[in-house]
């Protein structure tokens, strides 16, 4: 450009490399905050889950304690005398 024309003023001096990170800057930053929000959603989604499972299985742990406390007597459990009553399962 100098040897072209000597007086003419160049406004800025960059590497290729200073220019192609400027052009995608912005792209880059929105595909950070994209990827970001992204992860909170999984994680949120996860502990969504999480509680479902964790309230359900409460619940459902209360009722086997009701179960087990409305069985027979010990002893006489028919529940598990699946076989003829000898007490084996296979």
């Amino acid at each position: 450009m100098h040897v072209l024309e000597p007086q003419a003023a160049i406004p800025s001096i960059q590497t290729m490399r200073q220019v192609v990170a400027s052009s995608v800057s912005e792209q880059r930053f929105q595909v950070i905050l994209l990827g970001t929000f992204a992860a909170i959603a999984v994680v949120l989604a996860c502990l969504g889950i999480y509680g479902v499972l964790a309230f359900t299985i409460s619940r459902r742990t209360s009722d086997i304690g009701r179960a087990n406390g409305s069985r027979s007597p010990a002893g006489h459990d028919s529940d598990f005398n699946t076989c003829g009553g000898n007490g084996q399962f296979w």
